[in-house]
């Protein structure tokens, strides 16, 4: 008669005992696998943005380590940053360490080499599970560590599909992008139109392996803006209202040029009233900054209206909704997005919208606003002109709009990419 008693050493190696007519014979079974602790090392990376170059890519960075730290106390973030933007990520939360990286985007050449030399050698001695890097080139280090699972944030496909790029730069960018989409454990993109492109150009992956996570809006954005007035406030005064809006940094396929040219057909043909207001800061990063300043100008000058349009600059965020809860109605004409959190900012302080049929922006806006062909100055001004003749329709717009922008919350995307990490651990 057999008789089996297993006993779990200390050594973690199980031992059976085997007694066949009184003899025992000990058999050493292979090392038993203990459980992986719960917690994860989580690796955020943020040397894409260039801190003197504000944009959407440094509030989405910014945002998501405030808000993974204080959402998901269980795991650690290891939050990748340089001397210049580490400022930026300083949260107060115990589960949140910063680690100096090499050099963010100002320094764009030394941060490539950051990211494939020093940010592959933190992720190996820093014992990182899951690493999360959101690049609009795409670029995932060429060296990477197999017990690490590696996510990467697909938020930008103009390299792709937009010729505005120099041609080794598009080269190099798709390159990168087509090894990163091999190397990740999972894709995280923020529209399905942008996982149709994604698809489109690497048609090999699974489809299954790319997740559609929309960006949020925090309900208190521009929370600091609550009680300041157009007295209060010298930024916008009473006598440029009504007007329409546009916000964003003016590069050459957010389309202002047409923005600009269906104002001044406006005004030559109906002699309404309003002005035209953009926010944002120049693009100086492609070198076309100062040449398309002067041809905005032109425009405006062969229109005679100038003096009914106001370039602003950059402002801080918390001065942003000041601008949309003033304004007549927003003007997207962008040309090509992928999202256009901006759209949604507008619906979130009631500002009617008025955007380009094109790319993700239909996906977004939905049923809350009115779409135009922009490359068509002529459509986008008749938009602009029913707005102003139909009190209605507006009305109808803000309501909408209010709807639409409850689909976005910051929550939601937080909570989303916790799944996601949780999801690929369990993978490994």
């Amino acid at each position: 008669m057999f008789l089996w008693d297993r006993i779990r050493l200390f050594s973690h190696r199980e031992v059976f005992i085997k007694e066949i007519d009184g003899v025992q014979v000990v058999h050493r079974m292979k090392k038993v696998t203990q459980p992986r602790s719960v917690k994860m090392k989580i690796g955020f990376y943020t040397l894409s943005i260039n801190p003197k170059n504000p944009c959407g890519s440094l509030d989405f960075n910014v945002k998501m380590v405030s808000g993974l730290a204080k959402t998901d106390p269980n795991n650690e973030y290891i939050v990748f940053v340089s001397k210049a933007n580490r400022d930026l990520f300083v949260t107060g939360c115990l589960n949140v360490k910063l680690v100096l990286a090499g050099f963010s985007n100002e320094r764009r050449f030394l941060r490539i080499l950051s990211d494939h030399i020093i940010v592959p050698f933190l992720i190996l001695t820093k014992g990182i599970d899951v690493f999360f890097m959101s690049a609009s080139g795409g670029s995932l280090p060429l060296f990477t560590r197999k017990k690490c699972a590696y996510i990467i944030g697909m938020y930008s496909t103009h390299h792709l599909e937009q010729v505005n790029l120099g041609v080794a730069r598009r080269l190099f960018r798709r390159f990168m992008f087509r090894m990163s989409c091999k190397k990740a454990s999972t894709i995280v993109t923020n529209s399905l139109f942008a996982k149709r492109v994604i698809m489109k150009f690497v048609p090999q992956l699974e489809e299954n392996k790319i997740k559609v996570i929309y960006h949020g809006i925090d309900r208190n954005f521009g929370q600091s803006s609550v009680g300041v007035t157009m007295h209060s406030n010298p930024i916008i005064e009473e006598k440029e209202k009504p007007y329409f809006l546009f916000v964003s940094v003016i590069y050459f396929y957010k389309n202002v040029h047409c923005i600009i040219e269906a104002f001044g057909k406006l005004i030559s043909k109906y002699e309404v009233p309003h002005k035209l207001i953009l926010v944002g800061q120049l693009d100086h990063t492609s070198g076309v900054g100062a040449s398309y300043y002067n041809k905005l100008l032109s425009i405006a000058e062969r229109y005679h209206c100038s003096d009914k349009i106001r370039f602003v600059g950059y402002i801080a965020n918390n001065l942003v909704p000041l601008f949309y809860r003033n304004a007549f109605a927003y003007i997207q004409p962008s040309l090509y997005e992928t999202f256009g959190k901006t759209t949604v900012e507008a619906f979130l302080y009631g500002c009617p919208v008025i955007a380009s049929n094109t790319s993700a922006t239909p996906e977004i806006v939905g049923e809350a606003g009115l779409l135009f062909d922009p490359y068509n100055p002529d459509e986008i001004m008749e938009c602009m002109y029913k707005l102003i003749t139909d009190d209605t329709l507006r009305a109808k717009l803000i309501e909408e709009g209010y709807r639409q922008a409850g689909k976005f919350t910051s929550e939601d995307e937080i909570n989303a990419f916790i799944r996601v990490f949780n999801g690929v651990r369990q993978e490994c």
